[in-house]
């Protein structure tokens, strides 16, 4: 049941955040610069592969415009 939680949240996640990005205009590398990661790591985002800590949701969100609870 975990896993099935999990993997909702995730896929909700990257969808969300891939649409988020493309509709600011941003491309992954410069979202990866304002949170001060490597294109491949944020990339890992919008593939589902892991969720962002806190910190780095907390620079999302302003970012690409929506609260973090719409990420979800």
């Amino acid at each position: 049941m975990k896993n099935l939680h999990r993997e909702a949240l995730l896929d909700a996640f990257q969808h969300n955040l891939r649409a988020f990005r493309q509709e600011a205009g941003l491309s992954q590398y410069q979202v990866a610069q304002h949170i001060h990661l490597s294109r491949a790591s944020y990339a890992y985002y919008e593939l589902g592969k892991c969720l962002p800590t806190l910190g780095n949701l907390s620079r999302l969100a302003p970012l690409l415009g929506p609260s973090m609870d719409d990420c979800f």
